[in-house]
């Protein structure tokens, strides 16, 4: 019962630091018109830190692909699948 309460902990602190990198990463291509190379080039503008991954404690998983990006938590298995939906925490917002 307490791994299933700190899995679910980990869920959602990693689910609310998407969040935070996805809005400053929509500021930052709005007004550059393209995203970052590497969340770095968010901050101090947009953070004043780059949140980490709960579930490993380093950077989140961050992908820029042309005008578009891939951003994700490893998720429980602690295994980055390129952001793959059944393994990896994502944040979608259209």
């Amino acid at each position: 019962m307490v791994k299933q309460a700190k899995t679910k902990h980990l869920n959602e602190l990693a689910r609310r630091r998407l969040l935070i990198v996805e809005l400053a990463l929509r500021c930052h291509s709005t007004k550059h018109g393209s995203p970052p190379k590497q969340l770095g080039e968010l901050m101090p503008e947009y953070l004043a830190r780059i949140p980490l991954d709960p579930f490993t404690e380093r950077d989140l998983s961050y992908l820029p692909n042309h005008t578009n990006w891939l951003l994700y938590s490893v998720g429980e298995d602690r295994v980055g699948d390129r952001g793959n939906p059944r393994s990896d925490l994502r944040v979608d917002i259209p």
